[in-house]
């Protein structure tokens, strides 16, 4: 008796297992329904090239869906902690587009501060000209 060739469609259902219920579920349905070692089953998956493993997500995918250059809407909206000075931000409430925004001025922000410095104590505004005018500013006075 030869080894047991798996159908594509039998792979598929393998791969939503893992998918769904993790690796563990899957090696045991793979050794025990096909006979199979997990590994050999994973290099194969590998091999044929149908699916990629998307380690972010820690699931796999199909290959065609992998097109986009660009994070897609799960990788965007995955929980993760900004830092800024040493404060932790959690983003837990925040879309992940929210949460690049936020970056994003924050950058704004900080880039600003060296330029201009508010004393709230004795309310006053330093702004340094000279320096902005060497990054490139123009300055107009109102």
């Amino acid at each position: 008796m030869g080894k047991y060739k798996m159908k594509e469609q039998e792979i598929d259902e393998v791969i939503t297992i893992i998918n769904t219920k993790g690796h563990e579920h899957a090696a045991q349905i793979v050794t025990q329904k096909y006979g199979m070692n997990y590994q050999a089953f994973k290099n194969r998956v590998y091999r044929e090239g149908k699916y990629t493993y998307n380690r972010t997500l820690k699931k796999y995918e199909l290959v065609e869906n992998q097109r986009c250059e660009f994070l897609s809407l799960e990788e965007l909206t995955l929980q993760r902690k900004v830092s800024l000075s040493g404060t932790s931000l959690s983003t837990k409430s925040l879309n992940g587009l929210e949460a690049l925004l936020q970056d994003l001025i924050k950058e704004r922000l900080l880039e600003y501060n060296t330029f201009i410095q508010f004393d709230r104590h004795t309310k006053q505004v330093s702004i340094n000209l000279s320096y902005l005018k060497e990054q490139g500013y123009d300055i107009k006075t109102l």
